[in-house]
């Protein structure tokens, strides 16, 4: 999610074991987990039973808590993070850790909300270590005696891991997301799955160009997360050299910052890349663009002033909620959007040209985005005409069309060119076709531009990119609506459709999920765990359609996401995305 919606409310729930769906007959097992000795002390989680389609459990090793960063807290609210101190004893992580300060909406679109409390002390990352070869103990271990998703080593397993980065537009999520607990994925999969909190808002995002506010705070987060990941994995049974980071949305474009930043670049191995990009027009904001919203931003706390280290000061001192529900408010508007920016330390350019140039880490990578990523940004920015609770959407004239699409691209493009880009799109788009053939031509249309414009064709364009000058690509196109769907119908595969199906929830749940979605989650969390395991999705196995590698420019090497999982030539999305990814970059604003 990038863009929350206006209404919201702060959270203040209560913890329930990570917020994950478990069938009744299935409960977090009574137990701890084994004790693990990382860099920092040892560690002692919760074991947990988790089912499986073929009707084996599996228990899951659960690390819910472990701290890697000091509080970032009082002078520390704004700083760049600080590594943990060491503890003495075996410490109990066994406990969902807090959510990061933010507010949420109770609007039906959005993901599950975090199920524990928002606090400043929220630097906590979870590991979830599945016991389907054995319990982790260490390199060396002779308990390490299977073979399953694992390679032998001088007696060893070693697991593949999957460092998941949660999206919410760098505003929202926790990992105590219901719908990102990875103790299915790791469990059906036999890989260890690990996430981490970082700061978001104006706690992770705010810049003002100086030590105490130096911006990309929850970028630094996830990276100091990282490092502790691979310095420790290898203690938990996992291969420190087949590590894969995986997102979506926010995340997503975190994980395509992480193939460019020299800090992360050694930190893992492949990546996989879901609605997100390092060059969408939502991805990245100017350096002048940060000080302005970080000013406009400190007017609300009287704590304006021509000195930036004075601003920060005052804000230090400001209510963490109130920071929080200020910060969301002013957002509404994308001039004062907080998010990633060249601060020449984590990213030290600017990301289009760095993919030009051939500047980011030669990997491996899967990415792909959904086929309506448009809908949900026009329920955001338009909620009385394409209203979430409802199945009608408002017809509009071709004025009204027009209207909506300058206000869309003011939001990024400079106003001399808008009146030629509209009728471009009209003409590429084949507008007038569309309204021969579909009754909501307006909305299809609307979905197909915006969707394309923020993430489709960035996507795209940044597989384009790798294509010729890495290991191996494989691009999807997610096509699959829930078949209970919860949201109205006209918003088809909508953003985060698959995000669900990743992590194996469809695989169990027989109440809000077909049989047929659950094949299909079983097929996409394969795919996935085979490219985190060996760098292809693909494996000896063939019992899931052959997923071909992505060659810019042939249009035919997409894998699209049915309950089929069928394989199809995309040269609609490709023509259309040829129109964006050649744009001039200079008529940006």
């Amino acid at each position: 999610m990038w863009l929350p919606a206006i209404t919201v409310l702060l959270i203040f729930a209560s913890s329930s074991h990570g917020g994950y769906y478990y069938p009744k007959k299935y409960r977090p097992y009574a137990g701890g987990s084994k004790v693990v000795r990382t860099t920092h002390g040892l560690v002692q989680g919760r074991l947990e039973r988790v089912p499986t389609r073929s009707g084996h459990p599996v228990m899951v090793d659960v690390y819910w808590s472990i701290p890697f960063a000091k509080p970032p807290v009082g002078d520390l609210r704004f700083k760049s993070p600080l590594s943990a101190d060491p503890w003495p004893g075996v410490l109990d992580v066994s406990e969902s850790p807090n959510s990061c300060m933010q507010v949420v909406s109770d609007d039906p679109l959005y993901v599950p909300n975090p199920s524990t409390p928002v606090s400043e002390d929220c630097l906590y990352l979870t590991i979830w270590r599945p016991r389907c070869v054995s319990s982790p103990g260490g390199r060396g271990s002779s308990r390490y005696g299977g073979r399953q998703g694992g390679r032998r080593r001088g007696g060893d397993t070693d697991l593949a891991t999957m460092v998941w980065l949660y999206g919410g537009g760098y505003m929202t999520g926790s990992t105590t997301v219901s719908w990102y607990n990875g103790a299915l994925l790791a469990a059906s999969q036999c890989v260890i799955v690990a996430s981490m909190n970082y700061r978001l808002g104006a706690f992770g995002f705010l810049f003002l160009d100086v030590p105490e506010v130096p911006g990309n705070m929850g970028l630094l987060d996830m990276t100091l997360a990282a490092r502790w990941i691979k310095d420790n994995i290898e203690q938990f049974g996992g291969d420190r050299s087949r590590i894969t980071v995986f997102g979506n949305s926010a995340g997503g474009a975190s994980a395509s910052l992480f193939l460019l930043s020299p800090l992360t670049r050694n930190l893992f191995t492949r990546a996989i890349i879901e609605s997100g990009s390092p060059i969408g027009h939502l991805a990245l904001q100017s350096r002048l663009s940060g000080l302005e919203t970080a000013r406009e931003f400190s007017k609300s706390f009287s704590c304006y002033s021509t000195n930036d280290s004075a601003i920060a000061r005052c804000l230090m001192q400001a209510d963490p909620v109130q920071l929080a529900q200020d910060q969301f408010e002013l957002s509404q508007d994308y001039r004062y959007f907080m998010t990633a920016l060249v601060d020449n330390y984590f990213l030290t350019g600017d990301p289009f040209q760095m993919l030009q140039n051939g500047n980011f880490k030669r990997c491996e990578l899967l990415l792909g985005s959904t086929t309506s990523e448009g809908t949900y940004f026009l329920g955001l920015k338009w909620p009385n005409e394409y209203s979430f609770s409802s199945e009608q959407t408002t017809n509009i004239s071709d004025e009204e069309l027009n209207s909506k699409l300058n206000q869309f691209f003011s939001d990024f493009l400079k106003a001399e060119y808008i009146p030629k880009i509209i009728a471009d799109v009209k003409e590429v788009y084949q507008l007038d076709r569309l309204r021969q053939e579909v009754t909501d031509a307006h909305l299809t249309f609307l979905n197909y531009v915006i969707g394309d414009v923020i993430n489709t064709c960035p996507v795209r364009h940044v597989a384009g990119f790798y294509s010729n000058s890495s290991r191996g690509v494989f691009l999807y196109s997610y096509n699959h609506a829930y078949d209970k769907p919860v949201l109205p119908t006209w918003v088809g595969a909508i953003h985060q459709s698959e995000i669900e199906f990743v992590f194996g929830r469809p695989s169990l749940d027989n109440v809000a999920f077909t049989n047929r979605e659950g094949k299909l989650s079983q097929a996409v969390m394969t795919y996935w765990a085979n490219f985190a395991k060996y760098g292809t999705p693909n494996d000896k196995s063939c019992r899931l359609p052959k997923w071909p590698t992505y060659r810019w420019p042939d249009p035919g090497n997409t894998i699209e996401f049915t309950p089929a999982a069928k394989i199809r030539a995309s040269k609609t999305e490709d023509f259309r995305c040829a129109y964006w990814n050649n744009l001039p970059r200079d008529i940006r604003k």
